[in-house]
């Protein structure tokens, strides 16, 4: 089976529309990528689609690994094909030895390029093969996101058979360039959202209250230290139409510090204050505005409060005395107690343990911790050991 290449050397611009058989082609193409980039579409939908807008011609999606050559079928318009036709994958494992040997110390395998090759980057990251005798026809495009991987597109039979009359090859060409940046914008966005997940895992660990809110004062984000500050009540409120304090001084000083803060474009406002509860110890907050100079979302985040809940107790677990001191659990427990405020002799009653016993564990923690006094020691303690809140 002879293989020939078909102007290999595509241009990497938007793709010349002018000259596609109907314009109608053209918008069915964006609504295509649309449909992708949405996920309103799978992707036998799309080669069904396809098919039919090039006069039932069968269509082959399938994306290629240009390290491995491995190939991953998307969808077919024939039924029940399993896998990518061989002809179809021969012609873009081409490509990717292709690719291999003019970069080899490119990321594209694994390493990074020069700037000085993106002329040959621009060179491999779209081409086009007819596939003889019958005019097959296969187009391919990288995908930028990963810039490893080509997206397919082969039109045309399964195996080898007589000749057909080609169809249009412009549509598939722009087909394809648009469905490879819709796949790009997609991957972009389930990257994001699951980034968004796991920074909203990491800050609801976070023992401080975190609240962002937006250029009108409203909260967009609090993590769950301050969604439990909230729920008290008590000195504070939360509601997604902005923070409130319960004193009329406090929420005049809290709305000014909020202006202000809104108001600063460049990230350098900083300001630290407390809020009176109704009883107990203030609630500390430090409100900070976000540099936002070069940029102005709508719904962004323009300042942050952090919020210290100064009632809520977060006394440091044994466990985690232990691994990050070298400490013995009992060791650890000892430890821990003392740096909750108890005095020896409360620690041994807490832990059953007689006070010389509770003395010698204290001693055997300093030697390893390299400390020489009991306050230096809970200070090692209050500094080293990140406070988290209990798990539910």
């Amino acid at each position: 089976m002879a293989i020939h290449a078909f102007d290999a050397t595509v241009s990497v611009g938007e793709p010349h529309f002018a000259s596609m058989s109907d314009r109608a082609s053209v918008l069915d193409a964006l609504s295509l990528a649309h449909e992708v980039a949405s996920g309103n579409a799978g992707w036998p939908s799309l080669a069904a689609k396809l098919s039919d807008l090039l006069g039932g011609e069968r269509v082959v999606l399938f994306m290629l690994d240009a390290r491995t050559e491995a190939a991953k079928l998307l969808a077919s318009s024939t039924p029940n094909l399993d896998k990518v036709p061989e002809r179809f994958l021969q012609a873009g494992r081409r490509q990717a030895r292709r690719l291999k040997a003019r970069l080899p110390s490119s990321r594209l395998v694994g390493s990074n390029h020069a700037r000085s090759k993106a002329d040959t980057v621009g060179d491999l990251a779209t081409w086009r093969m007819f596939l003889e005798p019958d005019g097959a026809f296969v187009k391919g495009h990288l995908l930028g996101t990963s810039e490893a991987t080509y997206l397919c597109l082969a039109c045309g039979p399964d195996a080898p058979g007589s000749a057909v009359e080609p169809k249009d090859r412009e549509f598939v060409e722009a087909v394809v360039r648009l469905l490879a940046r819709a796949v790009e914008i997609s991957a972009r966005i389930d990257s994001m959202s699951a980034q968004l997940h796991a920074t909203s895992q990491i800050l609801d660990r976070s023992a401080v209250g975190i609240i962002q809110l937006d250029r009108n004062g409203a909260v967009l984000e609090l993590n769950g230290a301050a969604l439990r500050i909230a729920q008290a009540g008590d000195g504070l409120t939360i509601t997604t139409a902005g923070v409130h304090a319960a004193t009329e001084a406090d929420e005049v000083h809290l709305q000014d510090a909020i202006a202000r803060a809104i108001a600063n474009r460049s990230g350098d406002y900083v300001h630290r204050f407390s809020i009176r509860r109704r009883s107990g110890l203030p609630t500390g907050v430090v409100l900070t505005s976000i540099d936002r100079a070069h940029h102005a979302v709508a719904d962004q985040t323009c300042c942050v409060l952090f919020v210290i809940d100064s009632e809520a107790r977060h006394d440091p677990d044994p466990s985690a005395i232990a691994d990050l001191l070298g400490l013995t659990p009992a060791q650890a427990r000892v430890v821990a107690a003392l740096t909750a405020g108890k005095s020896l002799a409360e620690v041994a009653a807490c832990l059953g343990v007689t006070v010389n016993t509770a003395r010698t564990l204290l001693s055997r923690a300093m030697a390893k911790t390299g400390t020489n006094s009991q306050v230096a020691l809970v200070r090692l303690v209050l500094t080293a050991v990140i406070p988290l809140p209990a798990s539910e």
